[in-house]
């Protein structure tokens, strides 16, 4: 990987990631804001997810889970279709969100049905790989400047390669030139990390919820009398103690 490819890809991983920093579950009504407690729970059963940043629209994302093994992540960022062979979106998500980018770049082109879906030519990275292939001054020749001038001062990458190709040049060689991974996908990306992250923290939240719950019905049945009002300092078992079976024998108060 040349340099200039090197820094497109941190650059834009670090542009991804902090557009999805601050995302949080939504709902889809309104997109108001819901609490993360719970969002572990029916999260996957529900085949979608949609992500909002609190107060703001941008790059507002849903993830939904589509039939024949796609996941299709749209919104306020470039939409991706992604063949997946998992048995459930949770997999899917996860096995997406933790893998690198060049294996969602055939996954998309898959989804998509379009052979160069999930790649893209970069300019900057063309220039990079003509100076790099071409280094050698005794094989500058003409093609080779009229290409690196045609992505220097037009953009023109397509250009450049037809000029390589009828020079002679090798069309596999050429084929590679300037091929990055499209920046929708890093997006994409982003977005399922976040996700997995939320459904964790949501995941946590509902089991601490669920040990608290276990730990007070413990410690009830092991109050005195068995009746939490007598923990309380209550002098005899209160209606809200009888409501929830607490107190059966109110002798046993004296």
């Amino acid at each position: 990987m040349n340099r200039t490819k090197e820094k497109r890809d941190a650059d834009l991983r670090k542009l991804a990631e902090d557009a999805f920093a601050e995302h949080e579950l939504a709902s889809k009504v309104g997109l108001r804001d819901v609490g993360l407690h719970g969002a572990g729970v029916g999260l996957w059963q529900s085949g979608r997810a949609h992500l909002r940043r609190r107060g703001s629209s941008f790059y507002a994302t849903e993830v939904l889970w589509c039939r024949y093994g796609r996941l299709l992540v749209h919104g306020d960022i470039q939409p991706c279709i992604f063949a997946i062979h998992e048995p459930d979106m949770e997999s899917a998500v996860h096995a997406l969100a933790g893998a690198h980018l060049d294996y969602l770049a055939p996954k998309c082109a898959e989804g998509e049905r379009r052979s160069h879906a999930g790649y893209d030519v970069d300019c900057d990275v063309m220039l990079a790989d003509l100076l790099a292939e071409f280094a050698n001054p005794d094989e500058s020749i003409s093609a080779v400047r009229e290409a690196i001038s045609l992505v220097q001062q037009l953009g023109d990458v397509d250009g450049a390669k037809r000029v390589l190709f009828d020079a002679g040049f090798d069309p596999e060689t050429l084929a590679g030139m300037g091929r990055v991974i499209d920046a929708r996908l890093y997006y994409a990306q982003a977005a399922l990390r976040r996700l997995v992250e939320l459904a964790a923290l949501g995941r946590r939240g509902h089991e601490a919820g669920k040990e608290a719950s276990v730990a007070e019905r413990a410690s009830r049945e092991r109050a005195p009398f068995g009746c939490v009002c007598k923990q309380l300092g209550q002098p005899r078992p209160t209606e809200d103690c009888h409501r929830v079976g607490l107190c059966r024998m109110e002798g046993a108060w004296g």
